[in-house]
């Protein structure tokens, strides 16, 4: 899960694992930018994918069904992972406002 400022915000460890960023703590990537994670020719794109995805869920005031987006992501050793990310926003059903 990403916070709006696309911060991780905990439960990452399968990634950090794939990425060889574990560390002695149980949530290494926690608080962590996922953009800084993804290969500098990736991020532009992911940004501009968030962003619309989320002005999709707010417009629409409804969960917006998942859509992907291809990048890569890099590891610890700075190599390059091929993934495909999915995207999904839901209403938040403590503030029917805020989309999650």
């Amino acid at each position: 899960h990403l916070d709006g400022s696309l911060l991780i915000m905990g439960g990452a460890t399968k990634l950090a694992g794939l990425l060889l960023r574990q560390g002695a703590c149980t949530d290494p990537l926690s608080g962590c930018s996922f953009p800084d994670m993804l290969h500098s020719e990736d991020r532009a794109k992911f940004v501009a994918y968030m962003s619309s995805s989320m002005a999709e869920a707010q417009l629409s005031q409804a969960d917006v069904p998942p859509h992907s987006l291809h990048v890569r992501l890099l590891d610890s050793m700075g190599n390059t992972v091929d993934v495909q990310l999915f995207c999904s926003s839901m209403v938040d059903t403590h503030d029917p406002s805020r989309m999650s």
